[in-house]
């Protein structure tokens, strides 16, 4: 008996590296998966090579109606949500803050904060109840050149020079 035996997990991001790592992790540990990623073929595809129930729905993590969906869907499918591993991420582009579309920030704000948002304000009900327990991983991956990065190493270049310091 697997250490998540009978348990029933939901993960976004599920194609990734990590993602798919950990989905294969916990099928061998007898979890049942809702998986969720923005595109269909691979997520299907991966949902094949599993030795368990699975339940899969392709989504823009994004898109608040798919947090509710998906929880619908564990519910619907196994009856509860043990465990949610909100692991959806976007990479950004290695360029320098002034050079970084307004767009692409944006994106990366709605994929790697609200999305966690969202996710939480779906999940959590079931906490309350006994049909969840409060467990719940979150992925926010911020690469070193991304706009918060840029707007952190900004900020201390500037209070740096005022104070004569140095990096």
């Amino acid at each position: 008996m697997g250490r998540f035996q009978d348990l029933t997990i939901l993960m976004t991001g599920a194609t990734g590296g990590f993602g798919r790592s950990a989905a294969q992790r916990f099928a061998s540990e007898g979890a049942r998966l809702v998986l969720s990623d923005l595109v269909a073929e691979p997520l299907k595809n991966l949902a094949d090579t599993l030795e368990t129930e699975t339940a899969t729905l392709t989504g823009d993590i994004a898109d608040e109606r798919l947090s509710e969906a998906l929880v619908k869907l564990a519910l619907a499918r196994f009856r509860k949500l043990d465990i949610a591993v909100n692991n959806a991420g976007v990479a950004q582009s290695l360029l320098e803050l002034p050079l970084i579309p307004s767009r692409e920030a944006r994106r990366v704000i709605e994929i790697e904060l609200l999305s966690v948002f969202y996710a939480l304000k779906y999940q959590s009900p079931l906490w309350r109840s006994s049909i969840g327990r409060a467990a719940v991983g979150a992925r926010l991956s911020i690469l070193r050149r991304s706009p918060v990065w840029w707007a952190q190493r900004g900020f201390r270049s500037t209070r740096q020079q005022n104070t004569g310091s140095s990096d």
